[in-house]
């Protein structure tokens, strides 16, 4: 007797895909199918549902244990209309993220074209590649590599290992050239390498420059209009040779404006403050308290209770005598050369214009005269006008005249010529 009739077997998902029939075989994931002995066999069903874990816009990774993915807010991806961002974060404040790249290679970071080409990257090269160090690489079309500081930070080259020296070198690709600008939104300054041991500051503007000669013992400095310079420049006039009693060294001339002459004895009025201009010397000029740097004049005729003070003022805007900087006073009552301290330690800048100032205090009576030290050769040269009819070399203050000191600020000036006194400042 034949048993019943049954219908194919049909195996379907729940939504009726897929569907298949007729079924012979039913093929089970290596795992999923246990023999429970007899007719009877297990399929297992009760797999994780495949959700992904929290927080929400993690990145999942294999989790512990090994087959279970999970995330994390310490990794998040987000995207936002027209960007999309990878945030790492570690657990503590004082710890970094880090990306690393293992076992001694490096790790690249790029950008690229629409057509998916490298355009722009950071590579930092590891143990086993073929180069060291890191690379920037802009787009070879011209692209500029720009670092920005906030606040008051600044761009630093700094050798990592202690006391080692630190080198920023600009590296011109193959014979390209060297360059180096200096510059903002208004000014700008360009330094170049164009031969061996060579540097040139140029004016991008101006067109003009400047070539520093290293490459020989000899090879100095050659001026924008081509002149050429291979020694130090030695020291200009007004270096007096003579030395006065107790000092060592040189001193520099108060050297008045104007031409070259011999200076003249002078004997200042009673009560008269007089001044001369002249221009401070190349490297500034210090007067200071100590008697070896102090000022320095010669007594040709002297008399009893007598005394000159010698004073230097600054100039205001319109070239007149102002500011009384510092004094120096004399006794007067036997002759020879003679060096006193400053009142005030006071430098002179270079290149701008004092006034050498003297007064004979206006209750002292007798003549005195001052002039020029006594060389090997007669009277020392000083730059300076020669006393002629008309020919104002020198002020005088018409203002707090007559006066027993030098006032704090010269009053008001009028030209007088006459003979000019050397004061010097040993240097």
């Amino acid at each position: 007797m034949s048993g019943p009739i049954r219908p194919p077997l049909r195996v379907r998902d729940t939504d009726s895909s897929p569907n298949v029939i007729p079924v012979n075989t039913i093929v089970v994931s290596d795992g999923d199918l246990v023999d429970d002995g007899g007719a009877t066999v297990t399929i297992d069903t009760s797999g994780a549902g495949g959700l992904p874990g929290t927080p929400a816009q993690s990145i999942q990774f294999n989790s512990d244990p090994a087959g279970t993915f999970t995330g994390s807010e310490r990794l998040l991806f987000e995207t936002g209309s027209n960007n999309a961002q990878i945030f790492i974060k570690s657990g503590a404040s004082a710890t970094q993220a880090e990306i690393r790249a293992v076992d001694g290679w490096g790790i690249q970071i790029g950008a690229t074209d629409t057509d998916n080409s490298i355009r722009n990257q950071i590579v930092v090269f590891g143990e086993n590649d073929a180069t060291d160090g890191i690379l920037l690489l802009g787009k070879t079309d011209g692209g500029n590599i720009t670092l920005k500081p906030t606040g008051s930070g600044y761009v630093g080259v700094s050798n990592y290992t202690t006391d080692a020296d630190s080198t920023l070198t600009v590296l011109g690709n193959a014979a390209g050239t060297p360059i180096l600008n200096l510059k903002n939104d208004s000014i700008e300054v360009r330094l170049t390498c164009e031969e061996d041991d060579k540097l040139y500051v140029r004016g991008p503007t101006s067109g003009e420059r400047f070539t520093f000669d290293a490459s020989s013992a000899t090879g100095g400095i050659t001026w924008p209009d081509g002149t050429e310079q291979i020694t130090a420049a030695s020291g200009g006039g007004g270096f007096i040779p003579a030395t006065p009693d107790g000092v060592t060294g040189p001193r520099f001339l108060l050297a008045p404006i104007g031409t070259m002459g011999p200076t003249d004895g002078q004997q200042p009025s009673v009560g008269y403050l007089y001044g001369c201009p002249f221009i401070a010397p190349k490297g500034d000029l210090s007067l200071t308290t100590d008697t070896s740097g102090g000022c320095s004049i010669r007594v040709v005729t002297a008399a009893s209770s007598s005394s000159i003070i010698i004073g230097v003022y600054d100039a205001d805007s319109g070239n007149n005598p102002q500011t009384l900087l510092a004094t120096s006073t004399f006794d007067v009552s036997a002759t020879g050369q003679q060096t006193n301290a400053w009142s005030d330690a006071v430098t002179l800048n270079e290149g701008e214009m004092y006034y050498v100032a003297w007064l004979r205090p206006s209750d002292e009576t007798g003549a005195v005269e001052i002039r020029s030290w006594s060389g090997l050769e007669g009277e020392v040269p000083a730059l300076g006008w020669r006393n002629a009819i008309l020919l104002y070399n020198m002020v005088y203050d018409i203002e707090n005249s007559p006066m027993t000191s030098m006032p704090a600020t010269f009053g008001t000036p009028d030209g007088t010529n006459g003979a000019l006194p050397s004061v010097g400042v040993v240097i």
